[in-house]
């Protein structure tokens, strides 16, 4: 779960404020499934739509669109951490990992 810290929101702004989808309401659905997602990362969709049919539906079709690729979806993502690394100003970071096998251990 996103730190009491930060807001959900704020957090999904920072890691994908910079994500381009080309239409600005696609890129602000992928906000708000992303900023659900972060308040509860445990839920699956249909838990994290909150019983919001209309919410899921979007998701789904959302997901569905080929405009939504994984470099894309990454991109701002992988734009803030760098900017991190680079605020940080190591010459080396070190990146753990979770694999798959170790899910649900």
């Amino acid at each position: 779960m996103i730190g009491e810290r930060v807001e959900a929101r704020d957090w999904v702004l920072e890691e994908f404020g910079g994500v381009e989808l080309g239409d600005r309401r696609r890129t602000e659905r992928l906000l708000e499934v992303v900023t659900r997602l972060a308040r509860r990362p445990e839920a699956s969709f249909p838990e994290a739509s909150g019983g919001d049919w209309a919410s899921l539906k979007a998701t789904y079709r959302l997901l569905e669109n080929d405009a939504l690729s994984h470099q894309a979806l990454l991109g701002g993502h992988v734009a803030a951490s760098w900017e991190r690394v680079r605020q940080t100003g190591a010459r080396q970071v070190w990146a753990r990992q979770m694999g798959t096998s170790q899910m649900g251990t």
